[in-house]
């Protein structure tokens, strides 16, 4: 019976801690559903691509991705007291790996979630950053002139999709390219990468 209890108080310590962990970079977030489209829906009944909005196919291959990696809907969340750049990268045929960085009033944050290809969690990591970190993320970001940037480039077969995220008070948008670091988007590659640069600080 000792044994039974000692046991059970492990348990409740490690899911506690784990589930305090998970709460701790998602609780200002509305709670993640199957099925849930991470990006503005375009209509099947528009021709073209919109800037802000994905049609039906992509948007449900981007979004069982992101459910996966457990990371919360941003466009649901404009006019918030906190401001978020997401860098991900999704492979076709390997893993796929996000960067969220935060800035709240109280600090600044990066998470990191990375699933195999099985669409298993195998790395999901927290780590508080300076303001200086964020005020060189927002340079990179403006460099690139983010906010006026269109949403769809070139498309290819196979590769990388890098898709890149702003939520900013009460706007939100998001750039998507395919493989850029194979067709020359130089700029655009340095600031995904500038995400990854910050979680190895």
């Amino acid at each position: 019976m000792k044994k039974v209890l000692q046991i059970s108080f492990l348990l409740t310590i490690f899911v506690g801690c784990n589930s305090s962990y998970i709460h701790s970079s998602t609780s200002h977030y509305e709670a993640i559903n199957e099925g849930d489209l991470y990006f503005p829906l375009k209509p099947d009944s528009v021709e073209g691509q919109e800037n802000d909005k994905q049609i039906t196919f992509m948007n449900k291959w981007y979004s069982e991705n992101m459910v996966r990696l457990k990371e919360p809907v941003l466009y649901k969340h404009t006019g918030r007291d906190f401001n978020v750049f997401r860098f991900t990268k999704i492979g076709t045929w390997g893993e796929s790996t996000s960067y969220r960085i935060e800035k709240t009033d109280s600090n600044v944050s990066i998470v990191k979630r990375t699933k195999d290809l099985s669409g298993n969690l195998i790395a999901d990591e927290k780590k508080l950053l300076s303001k200086e970190n964020w005020s060189a993320l927002e340079a990179r970001i403006q460099s690139i002139a983010f906010w006026h940037l269109n949403t769809h480039g070139e498309r290819g077969l196979d590769g990388e999709e890098w898709i890149l995220e702003g939520l900013d008070d009460d706007k939100y948008h998001f750039v998507i390219r395919w493989s850029p670091d194979l067709h020359g988007d130089k700029e655009f590659v340095k600031a995904c990468n500038l995400f990854e640069d910050l979680f190895k600080k």
